[in-house]
């Protein structure tokens, strides 16, 4: 896939430094989220790739913590990619997907940033009712995604397509009822040992400062 980074995103872009266990990171994020608000009334044309969710920043932190070199990890609609940008900056092979080439142009422009070696970031752009990726991963990485019940179960059924055997599906969360239900499915449907961890995370919001986040791995049974 050729990446061609759009004018809007070099105009609006600004820094900003995630803290985490063991680990800092400066990225580049969008200033002015406004600037990509397309049809208001499609709710596919909402931005919600360009805000760094309080989700993503725990599942960062949970990655952070982790030993990752050189294994192959997905992110599913990963926005700004920061869980996937970290598990790379620790030595994994990422792989990020989502269904606005705009937030693959960023996850690109900040993989150069970071100075993250050749090959070892790639990107897919596709929408999870007709996804064409090949190939299977170590880890999938699935942060705050599991919202909307009319996507929910093409994700399900894409779990297990790209998860190798002996592999960690990780799943983080705020609690949505959609997910939780969608969470429900997945356990019925596989049965895949869980563990959790609840990660508290704190944003720069005067209404909803503190947040807590769950995190789940699923690990699919190996050979």
């Amino acid at each position: 896939m050729v990446i061609i980074v759009d004018l809007r995103l070099e105009a609006g872009l600004v820094p900003r430094t995630f803290s985490l266990p063991g680990l800092e990171l400066t990225l580049d994020v969008v200033g002015r989220v406004e600037e990509f608000i397309g049809n208001p009334e499609n709710e596919y044309d909402i931005p919600c790739w360009a805000e760094v969710w309080p989700a993503a920043m725990a599942l960062a932190a949970y990655l952070s913590t982790l030993e990752l070199r050189e294994r192959k990890l997905l992110e599913l609609g990963c926005g700004l990619g920061l869980p996937g940008l970290v598990a790379a900056v620790k030595g994994a092979r990422v792989t990020f997907s989502d269904y606005h080439p705009e937030a693959l142009e960023l996850v690109s422009h900040n993989s150069t940033r970071l100075g993250l070696r050749a090959g070892q970031t790639t990107f897919h752009l596709g929408d999870w009712r007709r996804f064409s990726l090949v190939g299977q991963f170590d880890l999938v990485l699935a942060s705050d995604i599991m919202y909307d019940p009319k996507l929910n179960p093409y994700l399900l059924d894409l779990f297990p397509r790209y998860l190798a055997p002996g592999g960690e599906l990780l799943v983080s969360h705020p609690g949505r009822p959609d997910t939780l239900a969608a969470l429900d499915a997945l356990r019925r449907q596989y049965a895949w040992p869980e563990t959790k961890e609840e990660i508290q995370v704190t944003v720069d919001d005067p209404y909803f400062p503190r947040y807590k986040v769950l995190v789940h791995c699923f690990q699919r049974p190996g050979p």
